[in-house]
């Protein structure tokens, strides 16, 4: 199972791995550390599931999230922030809680199992 995970803040990146790690520790985990790289292999590549930090330095975790689910990529969007939109609550999750946070990385590895 190939991931993507694109994140520029090392704790939660570290945090995402680790939990991933936990759930799935077969997984590949590829990492990006911008918008634009992360964009790059999105488009590039093939994956099984992809989390997004939703405030990066270049650019918008949302944007990344709509376009991997225009490729069929299951895909969440994780922020330290909570979030501010009733379109962002739908679909970012919030690392101060870790109990749900895995429920919800849980589901999308269980979205793209089919």
């Amino acid at each position: 199972m190939r991931v993507l995970i694109v994140d520029d803040y090392p704790p939660k990146l570290h945090l995402l791995q680790h939990i991933i790690g936990k759930i799935r520790p077969d997984a590949d985990l590829v990492v990006a550390e911008s918008f634009t790289e992360g964009r790059g292999l999105l488009i590039e590549g093939e994956w099984d599931a992809a989390f997004f930090d939703n405030r990066l330095h270049d650019g918008s975790g949302m944007v990344l999230m709509r376009l991997a689910r225009e490729r069929g990529v299951p895909a969440l969007v994780v922020s330290a922030h909570d979030p501010a939109t009733r379109e962002e609550r739908k679909c970012i999750k919030s690392v101060a809680d870790v109990t749900k946070l895995r429920r919800a990385i849980t589901g999308a590895f269980e979205q793209a199992s089919g």
